[in-house]
């Protein structure tokens, strides 16, 4: 969604619980557990027009497209179907708020922060961000992981390594 719709904030804290870091669902499943990557991440691309949920990743060695393909399909299946915990949700939006906060400490980010909502209409929505994430529901989470992460709204490359042969 558009940054300043209120599926947003659900969007992007979605995507911190499937691919940001060391404790998130790909990292912990296919990093660590399986070794099917060698390292795995999940952003969304926030601006003033809709956007993508990018999911990325290097594969290990021996490992084909189609069984990681699979192995993320698994993944987020299971949020679409049975949600997420509390205390998931509770993490990454501390870790959301916790980065908007740091990165409001210096006036030049400040200062580019409200000039980006300004261009998007409102400045004051600056000021409204923490709020915005704190109201993120585990439903919320649900609704957008079963819109977003749909089977038919998938688009997916893959990028083989230049032989050396």
């Amino acid at each position: 969604p558009v940054k300043t719709e209120a599926d947003y904030y659900s969007s992007d804290l979605l995507s911190d619980i499937i691919g940001r870091g060391k404790s998130s669902r790909l990292h912990t499943k296919l990093v660590e557990d399986q070794k099917m990557f060698s390292q795995i991440n999940a952003y969304v691309l926030g601006s003033m027009d809709p956007g993508l949920m990018v999911i990325s990743g290097n594969l290990s060695e021996g490992v084909d497209f189609e069984t990681a393909e699979q192995a993320i399909d698994e993944i987020t299946n299971e949020i679409q179907n049975s949600g997420v915990k509390e205390t998931e949700l509770e993490k990454v939006k501390n870790q959301a708020i916790s980065s908007l906060d740091f990165g409001e400490i210096e006036v030049l980010n400040r200062a580019m922060n409200l000039a980006y909502f300004s261009l998007i209409g409102d400045p004051n929505l600056a000021n409204q961000e923490t709020e915005k994430i704190k109201s993120v529901k585990k439903d919320d989470i649900r609704n957008i992981a079963q819109k977003i992460l749909a089977e038919e709204n998938s688009a997916v490359m893959y990028y083989h390594s230049k032989s050396t042969n």
